[in-house]
């Protein structure tokens, strides 16, 4: 994305063929271009179709007769990008007006639910005429993107379910006014519930469970974090803690983190009494020493069953800010992970700890995806999992 996007004028190969689906999104190989491949796997063939990064078109070994045995897809679902989302969880408010950062990349990555949509899904895009131009439709049959004109009766008559990038009072309120059916949107509990798992209060919850069960699956964790709702509290983990970083109950991508040491600056201080008034408390967590950033990426559905779905490792600045991803074949993040843990055997115990701990927590209350940031830090028994 942005300048170093590359041109999408590339001209397929001859024997590229369209595919059915079901598709999965994996990362693997290097195209012709050198660029690590995003692809869109086909699952009837396991072969990768085209790059998302230079969009070179491969080509499916498998036979006509193969992929047309490929189970069509029936369900429309629409999906649209919200990059506002952990905005509007912050305000709670459906009448909430995003962010210039956001309305940006609400403009600029609106069509990247085409990603993982299937054939006979929609996106719904502020102007189809870019996204077309950008993502030809070739690159991903059979998926439509639609404009807020185009959502009339019709329309909403052949939607069985809408996935947005994460569901709010604001985009249930946008999504109303579009005409969305009351059943497919959620409803006023769920979204409360949605808004309190996506707190870090959350976090503080759940992070010494999963110390416990790693330590008893005999995996070194370090880290510790706690909420605070006043300035008396703040000062207390100030004081244990020389070194800590502030977080605000509802961020992503490093925004509303800020790291405190020893005694709060003015500046500081005027931020946490910000969070504390505005949100109610803010997220305390002991600074470490990062060898890694990580998260493990998973997905629940209504049977509170969880699918452990692979990594990401990321980079981030002094102060907590997201610096980007790392784009690269699994086995690679796995090996940078147990070279800075020290060890090859500590994906099972984390997926199976992580498994357990989120089946129960999230199951009659949840679906869908989910991740959980982690880090591999230094403490002075050696490497450890926060």
């Amino acid at each position: 994305t942005g300048n170093n996007a590359r041109s999408t004028t590339s001209t397929p190969t001859t024997n590229f063929k369209p595919h059915n689906g079901p598709f999965i999104l994996h990362h693997h190989r290097q195209c012709a271009g050198g660029d690590f491949l995003a692809q869109r796997i086909c699952q009837t063939c396991q072969t990768c179709l085209i790059c998302l990064t230079c969009l070179t078109r491969l080509t499916c070994p498998t036979s006509p007769s193969q992929t047309t045995t490929s189970i069509p897809h029936t369900v429309m679902t629409l999906h649209l990008f919200n990059p506002s989302h952990d905005e509007a969880l912050a305000a709670n408010y459906p009448y909430y007006y995003p962010s210039n950062m956001a309305r940006r990349l609400q403009a600029e990555l609106g069509a990247l639910p085409v990603l993982w949509a299937a054939e006979g899904d929609a996106v719904l895009v502020d102007d189809a005429a870019p996204a077309q131009t950008e993502i030809p439709a070739h690159c991903f049959p059979g998926v439509r993107f639609v404009t807020a004109r185009q959502t009339d009766a019709d329309f909403w008559s052949a939607v069985d379910r809408i996935d947005p990038w994460g569901w709010d009072l604001l985009v249930r309120h946008r999504l109303r006014k579009l005409g969305a059916p009351e059943e497919l949107l959620p409803d006023d509990a769920q979204l409360a519930r949605i808004r309190q798992l996506s707190s870090r209060e959350t976090t503080a919850e759940v992070l010494p469970a999963l110390c416990g069960r790693l330590q008893c699956a005999g995996i070194g964790v370090t880290g510790a974090s706690r909420i605070v709702r006043s300035w008396d509290e703040a000062e207390a983990a100030f004081a244990e803690w020389p070194s800590a970083f502030v977080k605000s109950l509802w961020s992503c991508s490093g925004r509303g983190v800020f790291r405190v040491n020893s005694v709060p600056t003015a500046s500081d201080a005027g931020r946490l009494r910000r969070l504390l008034c505005e949100q109610g408390g803010a997220e305390v967590q002991k600074a470490c020493a990062s060898l890694i950033d990580f998260a493990m990426e998973f997905e629940i559905d209504a049977a509170g069953r969880v699918a452990y779905l692979g990594l990401s490792t990321f980079a981030t600045n002094a102060s907590g800010g997201y610096g980007g991803n790392m784009v690269a074949p699994q086995a690679h993040i796995e090996e940078l992970i147990s070279d800075r843990l020290g060890r090859a055997d500590w994906r099972d115990p984390l997926v199976k700890a992580c498994t357990a701990e989120f089946s129960s927590r999230f199951a009659g209350c949840y679906t869908g995806p989910f991740g959980v940031d982690m880090m591999v830090a230094q403490t002075k028994a050696g490497p450890g999992v926060f």
